[in-house]
């Protein structure tokens, strides 16, 4: 017959089985950490949206009634599509001091939504908010996007419940099943009000001019003239002219004028409205999480069980035979 555990045994046991308990909790955290929260770290910012005409054209203001389009690039798309992967396309207009990065929505717009200071609403097309927009079927592409104007404010808000100042607005993919921002497309407007009036404004958006060859993967934004050829992959910014050569990466900002071979090293820069990739994507740089914690975390945990079910069996008493 066993002997019941002795009352250092039971304390060893017990300590060993709350430790085991407290490691499940952190790896469970580190868990949530590192893959729960890469889906957070993952949106960004994946390009300027350009403040266009209804026909395209250059726009550098108006006032309540004037209709505009704000168009991402061309080749702008959402991870996936709405048909099968739940994704929407939303609009937004929010406060300067908010990033677009920490936007949530829900089937309003722009979550939780507020007038005045801060300001967070969606836009408005012919008196109705753009909202849960559907992508197109397989590529995930924005299409459909309607043209806007602020005839909202003026007429049914009034123009006290958009306060003097700057504003991000934009395009924005919307993970509806996970519930996270997929990816945007900001551009920023000054708004200034004089008694009934409202008047706003934003810096020139010329149409993009792109010239590629079979094999170039090209990322363009407003006003660039770019020109590449098979297998070279370009990233450029308003104003900038960049010519690449076969096998190189290049990243520029505006202003510059480029030209680099095969095999140069691509170099990334940052300008005022943060990074500037040198993929299609765009997007802020995210360093990821380090899968060591759970790792640490998993074998403890390991440990520790195997410590508690040892404490926890009585000591066997093994009889002296003698011959």
């Amino acid at each position: 017959m066993n002997p019941p555990l002795t009352r250092r045994r039971r304390i060893a046991r017990d300590v060993a089985g709350a430790a085991t308990v407290a490691a499940a909790a952190m790896l469970i955290i580190s868990c949530f950490v590192a893959f729960g929260g890469q889906r957070r770290a993952d949106a960004a910012a994946a390009g300027t949206a350009q403040v266009l005409t209804p026909v395209g054209g250059n726009l550098t203001g108006g006032d309540v009634n004037t209709l505009f389009l704000l168009r991402p690039p061309s080749v702008a798309a959402c991870a996936g599509d709405s048909a099968t992967g739940g994704f929407r396309i939303q609009s937004y207009m929010i406060s300067e001091s908010i990033s677009p990065d920490t936007l949530t929505f829900n089937s309003g717009g722009p979550a939780p939504a507020s007038v005045g200071s801060p300001f967070r609403q969606p836009l408005f097309s012919g008196g109705n908010p753009y909202v849960d927009g559907n992508t197109a079927v397989g590529t995930g592409a924005l299409v459909g996007i309607p043209t806007f104007d602020f005839t909202a404010w003026a007429g049914s808000y009034g123009v006290d419940s958009v306060p003097a100042g700057s504003y991000n607005v934009g395009i924005a993919c919307w993970d509806l099943a996970n519930q996270t921002l997929d990816k945007y497309w900001n551009a920023v407007m000054t708004f200034a009000s004089s008694g009934t009036a409202l008047t706003w404004s934003t810096s020139a958006s010329s149409p993009t001019t792109t010239t590629t060859v079979a094999g170039a993967a090209t990322t363009t934004v407003a006003g660039a003239t770019t020109t590449t050829v098979a297998r070279a992959t370009t990233t450029t910014v308003a104003g900038v002219t960049t010519t690449t050569v076969a096998g190189a990466t290049t990243t520029t900002v505006a202003g510059a004028t480029t030209t680099t071979v095969a095999g140069a090293t691509p170099t990334t820069v940052f300008n005022s409205g943060g990074g500037v990739g040198s993929g299609g994507g765009g997007g802020f740089p995210t360093t990821g999480s380090s899968s060591l914690p759970i790792l640490g975390w998993g074998l403890l945990m390991l440990f520790l069980g195997r410590m508690t079910v040892l404490l926890g069996r009585p000591v066997r008493m093994i009889p002296n035979e003698r011959n």
